[in-house]
């Protein structure tokens, strides 16, 4: 599956050296086609050995916050723990999460260019 390019910008036309700059963040859609996402609970319900996304073994949950839950699993295809964080369903949560992943490309953007 090749992933689709998500750019963070106010929809103004940008020259190709400024769309450059922009983080560019592949965020697969997961989603379950019999629910409609205006459920009562915000919140995944979620146990150790649940997997999700056919690929994550949630082995720990580590902790919660104000918009989301952190679960620690077993990558079931690369054999090694990793943490995942599950957002709340709702529109600030939304916001928020997407905020953070904009903020992790900046960063990670700044340690390549180091390297």
């Amino acid at each position: 599956m090749n992933p689709t390019k998500v750019v963070f910008h106010d929809g103004a036309e940008l020259s190709a050296a400024q769309e450059a700059e922009l983080a560019h963040v592949s965020l697969p859609m997961l989603y379950n086609p019999h629910v409609n996402g205006l459920e009562d609970n915000p919140e995944l319900p979620i146990s150790v050995g649940v997997v999700i996304a056919q690929r994550y073994r949630v082995v720990a949950i580590i902790g919660k916050g104000s918009f989301s839950r952190v679960v620690q699993c077993l990558d079931l295809y690369d054999k090694r723990m990793v943490s995942v964080k599950l957002l709340k369903n709702d529109k600030d949560c939304l916001d928020q999460g997407l905020g953070e992943v904009r903020e992790l490309a900046r960063v990670s953007k700044l340690v390549a260019r180091e390297r």
